[in-house]
């Protein structure tokens, strides 16, 4: 094998697109997604694998000088432009972390601007006719028999909540999240790309991703970085939806009156605000939270956004610093984090991990990876967690598990 020097040198060339593009379509089955109100970034291929090791400290690094040493022909100039890495990022910080760079990559940005990028050996031209769908665009999930299982029985799931519980009666911790996981296995092999597509029409404005085996549609921005912009929109706090008016807006109400649920979010606010202030230089928050609706549930939310200080910090490197939030570990984060270990009971994967891409500039954009499933062949692991303080209700907390599962359920399982 030879030596790296010998290797070719990558480089990234960029062309505007005249032709419309549909991201999802592009990606296809194999490729990977992240897409919001038709605005992201989609590839198909691999150019680079980017093995950004463990050491939360030393990812963003890592990433910065493999994406670095790619060289850069870029007639558009926009952030996802250039040579951008993928990664749908585990949920333990300590975990080893890969990105990858595809082949060919597109874009659209939220003005209609589109763009397409070849990563490929220096002297090799790009290609900007190939834009053919990455699957038949009339192809859908076709599961045949379903079966699923809970991977805990619900009784000990209450169980273990009410034994975390106990741990936020001294004070040290004030706030952990417990996640519970369903296995749906099907007869036929499901497809990511037709599951990608159903949760694009089922959940809009949610942050639809497939990256290697997570799929998903995320409500929650962890963070994005455009140029020295940089915002986020943590979410804490739940309540189920009514198809009733005025019971929706009764829970809805409730749910802004809630102590529980306010003081669940206010932790999660003040993590994010404490964490991105060093980097900035001004940063401002949302004085109230709103309420965000998704088909089955609400949550609290709040805008924060800064301007980052000169020289500005890489989206990885504050998505590094952020997770995991209260939102979906707890707080301490440390104490949380031994506690989920001790009685979760299965490992989460890159649930709830951050799930986006960075640029070769810095510029990304991250969301929580919730409202997610992990899909292999055959089998898919989805997932649902809880915000527990001390206050928690292990009933409730379970109902409210129900709930959210069924963002994924009701898409993986429609006839």
């Amino acid at each position: 094998m030879p030596e790296r020097s010998e290797l070719p040198r990558l480089v990234a060339s960029t062309r505007r697109l005249d032709t419309e593009i549909d991201l999802v379509e592009f990606a296809g089955e194999h490729g990977v997604v992240f897409e919001r109100d038709g605005a992201g970034v989609a590839g198909r291929g691999t150019a680079l694998v980017i093995d950004a090791g463990s050491e939360p400290d030393r990812v963003a690094p890592a990433v910065a000088d493999s994406l670095s040493a790619i060289g850069v022909d870029d007639e558009v100039g926009l952030a996802g432009c250039g040579p951008v890495g993928f990664g749908a990022l585990p949920f333990r910080p300590d975990h080893p972390r890969t990105l990858v760079v595809p082949k060919v990559i597109v874009g659209r940005a939220s003005d209609g601007t589109r763009w397409i990028t070849h990563v490929g050996p220096e002297g090799h031209p790009p290609d900007t006719s190939d834009l053919h769908p990455g699957w038949p665009a009339e192809s859908d999930l076709h599961p045949g028999s379903v079966t699923l299982r809970s991977g805990r029985p619900p009784l000990e799931w209450c169980q273990a909540l009410a034994e975390g519980r106990q741990a936020l009666q001294d004070g040290a911790l004030h706030k952990f999240v417990l996640a519970r996981e369903v296995v749906v296995e099907t007869e036929a092999p499901l497809s990511r790309a037709a599951l990608c597509r159903r949760l694009r029409s089922a959940y809009p404005g949610c942050y639809v991703s497939a990256i290697g085996a997570m799929v998903g549609a995320s409500p929650e921005l962890l963070l994005s970085r455009t140029g020295d912009i940089v915002r986020s929109r943590p979410m804490a706090g739940t309540a189920p939806r009514s198809s009733d008016p005025t019971t929706d807006a009764r829970l809805a109400a409730g749910l802004l009156a809630s102590s529980k649920d306010r003081t669940e979010h206010q932790i999660t606010i003040d993590m994010v605000r404490d964490t991105l202030l060093p980097w900035c230089s001004y940063l401002d928050a949302e004085p109230e939270p709103s309420i965000v609706a998704m088909a089955n549930v609400q949550h609290l939310a709040t805008y924060v956004e800064g301007r980052l200080s000169v020289p500005a910090a890489s989206a990885l490197e504050l998505v590094s610093a952020l997770h995991p939030t209260p939102a979906v570990g707890g707080h301490p984060t440390a104490a949380a984090l031994e506690l989920i270990d001790r009685i979760e009971g299965f490992d989460r994967g890159a649930y709830a991990g951050p799930v986006g891409w960075v640029d070769h500039r810095g510029n990304g954009e991250w969301a929580v990876g919730i409202r997610s499933a992990e899909v292999t062949g055959n089998r898919a692991r989805v997932f649902a967690g809880v915000g527990v303080v001390a206050d928690s209700d292990p009933e409730s907390e379970l109902a409210e598990t129900r709930s959210k599962l069924q963002a994924m359920l009701s898409v993986l399982l429609r006839p």
